[in-house]
């Protein structure tokens, strides 16, 4: 999904109007100015998918970074145009590129700016497009010619064991027939008395409380697990496949947006992942996925 974010308060509003039409996804207007906004919510009114925000007077490129962070935190594939001169501001874009690698998130000190470099990054894209599918249909081919490979491998070393097999079962039998030979009409072998071996009680019991044993312990750490998994951890797993925040406290927020759960239940979940070996979370409160 696309998102573009106006800083009306470096901006203005009747220059970037024509950017604002065209625009397919939700568009942010961020004003301080009660002038500023009052024009704003008219504008917003006219026309659907703008939401009109409220700058505050002190940290406004903190504010309106911290918008755009919740906005990857729900989709982090989003693309996002800001139209905006501040540099703070375009350094914090910058930090969330690299958080959020999978997103588009761009910064331009104009309207005329955006226009122009939106046509550039279009053109730009078709020709990788045209790349990745190059590089895909080598890959697929060179995939099933590995596959073909590995198929004709597995099958001459399944005939050669089966001819192993056979010859194996060819020799038992033959020693068998032969032992057959030795024993038949020898009356001396007969008259000898048998020996069997004898067997420790002991021992015996020993072995088969050894058994007993441990199938009761792989019964008791099954039985363990199942207990210890909550019913929620399933969908916190598929949440994690699609978004990997880096930080724990990141983490928290997200499971709390996806999973619908409060903190405190998130944080029980963290800790559950912990436990199953899922992530790991060092000291710095890094969040490393297994």
């Amino acid at each position: 999904m696309s998102y573009l974010v106006v800083d009306l308060s470096r901006l203005s509003l009747k220059q970037c109007k024509a950017q604002i039409k065209e625009q397919d996804g939700k568009t942010f207007l961020f004003a301080k100015s009660k002038k500023k906004l009052k024009k704003a919510k008219k504008f917003a009114e006219k026309h659907k998918g703008i939401e009109v925000v409220r700058l505050p007077e002190e940290k406004v490129s903190r504010v309106i970074a911290k918008h755009i962070q919740n906005l990857l935190w729900n989709n982090p594939r989003a693309k996002i145009i800001v139209l905006s001169p501040r540099k703070k501001l375009k350094k914090r874009c910058k930090e969330l590129r690299e958080a959020y690698p999978k997103a588009y998130v761009c910064v331009f000190k104009e309207c005329g700016e955006f226009e122009l470099k939106d046509k550039k990054q279009k053109n730009k894209k078709d020709r990788e497009n045209k790349r990745d599918k190059k590089d895909r249909k080598y890959k697929e081919y060179k995939k099933d010619k590995e596959d073909k490979k590995d198929k004709e491998d597995k099958k001459d070393k399944e005939d050669k064991k089966d001819k192993e097999d056979k010859k194996d079962k060819e020799d038992k039998k033959d020693k068998k027939d032969k032992y057959k030979k030795l024993l038949r009409f020898n009356e001396d072998a007969v008259k000898e008395p048998v020996k069997i071996p004898r067997v420790s009680v002991e021992t015996e019991a020993e072995k088969v409380l050894q058994a007993v044993k441990h199938v009761l312990d792989d019964d008791i750490s099954l039985a363990v697990e199942e207990y210890a998994t909550s019913p929620q951890l399933n969908d916190v797993e598929l949440a994690i496949k699609k978004n990997q925040p880096k930080k724990k406290n990141d983490l928290l927020h997200y499971l709390v947006q996806s999973v619908s759960v409060s903190e405190a239940e998130a944080a029980d979940l963290i800790e559950q992942l912990k436990n199953a070996g899922r992530i790991t979370i060092d000291v710095t409160e890094s969040v490393k996925y297994l």
